[in-house]
Parts: C-alpha cells; structure tokens; sequence
C-alpha cells in the first residue's frame, strides 16, 4: 500500500463517494423483475442471467490473467457494462436486456474490458486482439462501433470507483496496525478476492461499491481467527468507519450485502480458502523466497476460449451488432 497521510486518504474517499453518488455512475438492477420473488438476492440466482456473468467473468479473468493484467479491470468492465445496460433499459420501453442476444451482450462486455485496459493500461491490448479472442464471434470493427456508443451512452465516463478502490483507501485510513503491514495488506488481498468474485452474481449490480468493500473487508475480519485480529482491533476498525468516514458499517445496504457474500462464498470452495489467514501465510512464504503453490498455476490462454464457446454457443448468431 502506498503511504498517503490522514488527511490524503480522507480526501480521496471523500472524492470517490462524490462520484458515486453522481448520476452518471448510478446502475439500475435492470435484471431485478427476473429474479424470483421470494429470493431478493438473497437464495441462490439461476437461470441465463446468472450463466452469462459467471461465464463471462471466467472468460475476462482468463484474458487479463493471461497478459498479467490487474484484475481490477473486470471489475470495471462490469460496472462499465451493467451502466451500459441500465441506460439502454431506461431509454427504452421494454428495455434492451430482455430482448438482447447473446452476442450482443458478449461483444458489449469484452468491449468494455477492452475500454478498461485501454485507458487503465495505456493500451495494451487492441481491438484486433480482441476480435481473435473471440475466435470469429466478432470483429475489430464490431468492438471500435461498440466502443463508440457505449462511450456516448455513459458520457465517457469510464472510471467508476470500484470496491477494490474503496478498500485500498479505507483500511490504511481506518484499520489500526497491530503487526506492521502485514494485516493490512492480508485484508485487502482477502476483500479484493471476495470483490473479484462476487461480479458474477446480479444481486450487486445496483449496489454502491462503498458498501460492497465495507461488507467485503467486515466479512473477511470476521472470518478471521480472534488472535490474529483481537476484538479491540476490530472494534477500533468500526469507530473509525464512524468517525473518519461517511459511510455505516451498520447500514441496511452493507448488511444485506454481508448476508448475501456470506450466501456466495458458501456455493464456492475458494472463498473461505483465500482468507486472511491464508494469505499471511503466503506472504511470510514470499517473504522468505519461497512461491506459494497457489501462485504456481499456469493460466489458459484466452484466445484457446471464446467468449462464445465460454458462454452457450447455440445462442450466439453472428450478425451486425450495432444499429
């Protein structure tokens, strides 16, 4: 973590919650009327929905892993995109979601991947490297038209503040050093983990990305064994939260944000794996110049799979994307 003073970091989350709050990078769970009445985001999501984000998800992770991209950038895709759809749903009558096809839907988010790497990466990636990604699903000129309108549609407003942002900011600012660093960079790991995961599921796409790192960052705590984070130290995290920060770690939003991580994390074997525990463990491995077994896996290439072979391939018809 960088060392920013007091007053720096208070000053930027400040910021950062002014730019959440601006219309522009409001979302809309433009999804919500599909999701069964008695679940409320709160029991288990199937259905294309669901299918399209964890299978795109996989498909970006693999892409930026491959190229060693921070992973960050699906975390913006993603906001990017859902701010996308939400316009689209408000500006039409039935909105564009439930009638769109899969092709479409895929070409809107690798092209938002592709936005989020362009200006978070100084352009590593282009247009055509995407277009053989996609193994034929679309073209360079497909993603630079869709580039286009969705820059239009989201005013070229394209760096959201992400929870990974807010958690970066909060815990240096908040969270007191009982060990150094070494818990505090242990946290952030496990809440970025616990961010990168959860964009897959429907149920955060109309959530502030302030609470979903607060919620992240009190679950992993929790989750944590009391001699490594003493109740003092988590009592402190809370008073700060209060005193030096608009935000409420007891708001109704970040409860019910915890309750559903809590949910996720129980239908995926890697979430109570990557805990705070873990990843000090690993540090201390790092440390002593040892690799960690979990740093050692060789990730696919993301042109060996398509967005479309990824996703359902019997749904996805090539045809022109942009009207």
């Amino acid at each position: 973590m960088k060392n920013f003073s007091m007053s720096d970091l208070q000053d930027q989350l400040e910021v950062m919650c002014l730019q959440e709050q601006c219309d522009e990078y409001r979302r809309s769970n433009y999804i919500g009327d599909r999701i069964p009445p008695n679940s409320s985001c709160e029991g288990d999501r199937k259905g294309d929905d669901l299918m399209f984000r964890e299978s795109m998800a996989m498909w970006c992770y693999r892409v930026v892993d491959h190229y060693n991209i921070d992973r960050e950038n699906v975390i913006v895709a993603f906001l990017n995109f859902d701010r996308f759809v939400s316009v689209k749903d408000a500006e039409a009558d039935n909105g564009v979601w439930a009638t769109a096809s899969w092709s479409y839907k895929q070409l809107a988010l690798a092209t938002a991947l592709y936005m989020s790497i362009k200006v978070r990466e100084r352009g590593q990636l282009t247009t055509r490297d995407f277009a053989n990604f996609s193994q034929g699903l679309f073209t360079a000129n497909d993603v630079e038209l869709m580039e286009r309108k969705m820059l239009s549609v989201l005013s070229f407003r394209i760096t959201p503040p992400t929870a990974i942002g807010f958690a970066q900011t909060l815990l240096p600012l908040c969270f007191p050093l009982t060990d150094g660093h070494l818990i505090q960079r242990a946290l952030l790991k496990a809440s970025r983990f616990l961010s990168e995961m959860i964009v897959s599921d429907p149920c955060f796409i109309s959530k502030n990305s302030s609470s979903v790192a607060l919620a992240c960052i009190l679950n992993a705590i929790e989750d944590t064994d009391i001699s490594i984070i003493p109740s003092k130290c988590r009592a402190r995290f809370i008073e700060n939260i209060s005193s030096l920060t608009q935000l409420r770690p007891f708001s109704i939003e970040v409860i019910q944000i915890r309750a559903r991580l809590e949910k996720f994390c129980l239908t995926k074997s890697d979430c109570k794996r990557y805990s705070v525990s873990f990843f000090i463990s690993t540090d201390e491995e790092l440390e002593r110049g040892v690799i960690p077994d979990c740093f050692q896996d060789k990730h696919a290439a993301p042109c060996q799979v398509s967005p479309m072979s990824v996703t359902q391939s019997n749904q996805a018809t090539r045809h022109s994307y942009i009207a």
